[in-house]
Formats: C-alpha cells, sequence, structure tokens
C-alpha cells in the first residue's frame, strides 16, 4: 500500500500471535490506506493460516485469509 503501519502486539498464545495498528507510526487511519491488523494462526506443524485486516479510504475491507501448507518431498 507504500506505507509502513507499525504494528503493537495485541496478543500471543502457543497457536495464535495478533498484532494491532499502532496508531504511534504517524499514519491516520482515516485518510490512509493501510493495514490494520494482521493474526497469524499456527494450524499444525505443516500449516500456517495469516489474515489481514485493512483499511482503504478509510472503510475495512473484508479480511482475506491466506495459508501457508509445507510440501514435503
Amino acid at each position: 500500500m507504500g506505507n509502513r503501519p507499525a504494528m503493537a502486539l495485541k496478543s500471543a498464545d502457543a497457536k495464535t500471535i495478533t498484532f494491532d495498528f499502532d496508531p504511534a507510526c504517524g499514519i491516520n487511519p482515516a485518510k490512509e490506506s493501510h493495514m490494520h491488523a494482521l493474526k497469524i494462526s499456527f494450524d499444525d506443524a505443516d500449516t500456517i493460516t495469516t489474515s489481514c485486516r485493512a483499511i482503504v479510504d478509510g472503510k475495512e475491507v473484508p479480511e482475506h485469509p491466506t495459508t501457508l501448507k509445507r510440501v514435503k518431498s
């Protein structure tokens, strides 16, 4: 999105790490499109799912989860 929003750790446990937007980074959420939150889930030993919440033109857009799976050869 052409900017660098700062994230602060919101919560963490053995399976999930969650980050939220840190307003101290200087981005104006009402005017600048940016990633507003990130969740990383460790589903199992071979699977990670990420999901981010973005703000575009001052409005939250639907989350788009991405799943990464380790391919064993």
